[in-house]
């Protein structure tokens, strides 16, 4: 996502790694993927959503960054 790092802790919560699988951390270190299926509350799934799509929304704003020649102005 052009990211550097990916701080992943039980604050983050859930990111998909593909079709039905989703990564959620348990604490600071440890990982537990869940399918989309085992997902059991429905809060948990909506704010993960919603994360996701910032995250995405910011990997946009990344590239379009980088697209863009920087200008610089003498004065």
């Amino acid at each position: 996502m052009g990211f550097s790092e990916l701080l992943l802790e039980p604050a983050s919560g859930m990111i998909p790694m593909s079709g039905s699988m989703w990564l959620q951390a348990s604490d600071t270190v440890e990982l537990e993927n869940l399918r989309t299926t085992d997902i059991t509350e429905p809060d948990t799934l909506m704010v993960s959503l919603g994360q996701l799509q910032i995250d995405f929304l910011k990997a946009i704003d990344l590239m379009k960054k980088a697209r863009k020649p920087s200008r610089v102005t003498e004065v």
